[in-house]
């Protein structure tokens, strides 16, 4: 829960949506999987030396964990491997104060590599690879599964998935002042 400093003119825990409700606002905003992900900007750190960078993720809602799909050797995934605390942010572009809808996500980062068992389940359940994998239009079903596995095989070699643990999300929009509530909320894993 957010604190009441810089709430003024609002009593202690006045205008905090319940957690429950957040959540499900929260889903709404930022959920979607395959085709509908979303880029975020990523936040990560090395010896006291941060780094952003772009990447794509999906939710899986009933976890609350972002994953996205990185190849091997980048900068992010050296900071991930030494310090898996990590911040995100995605915002949908605004010309006013007064419009704006962002999402600030803090959580902590895992990376699974193609020897994991769990690597084929997320990219089938998850991630958009399937226009990678280049099916021809005229594939048979049984023709479409198998270049899909020969893909996702391919890529077991040179990417790894991040599993990203939600934390603590703040999401910040006027649409929350309309209802009674402040302008930004805070969900907390419990």
């Amino acid at each position: 829960m957010l604190d009441d400093v810089g709430h003024p003119g609002r009593a202690a825990g006045e205008g905090v949506m319940p957690q429950d409700a957040l959540l499900k606002e929260i889903i709404k905003v930022i959920g979607g999987v395959k085709e509908k992900s979303k880029t975020y900007v990523l936040g990560t750190c090395l010896n006291n030396t941060p780094l952003t960078t772009t990447a794509e993720f999906t939710l899986d809602p009933e976890k609350m964990v972002l994953y996205g799909f990185h190849e091997m050797g980048t900068e992010k995934l050296i900071h991930i491997k030494a310090n898996p605390k990590v911040s995100l942010n995605w915002h949908v572009e605004f010309e006013t104060f007064t419009d704006f809808l962002c999402v600030q996500i803090i959580g902590h980062a895992e990376l699974i590599d193609g020897s994991s068992d769990a690597f084929e389940k997320i990219m089938i359940e998850f991630l958009p690879y399937e226009n990678g994998a280049r099916v021809p239009e005229d594939a048979t079903p049984e023709q479409r599964e198998q270049r899909l596995k020969q893909f996702r095989d391919s890529l077991k070699k040179g990417f790894y998935i991040s599993k990203i643990t939600c934390d603590q999300i703040t999401i910040a929009t006027m649409d929350f002042v309309k209802n009674g509530f402040r302008r930004y909320q805070r969900w907390a894993r419990q």
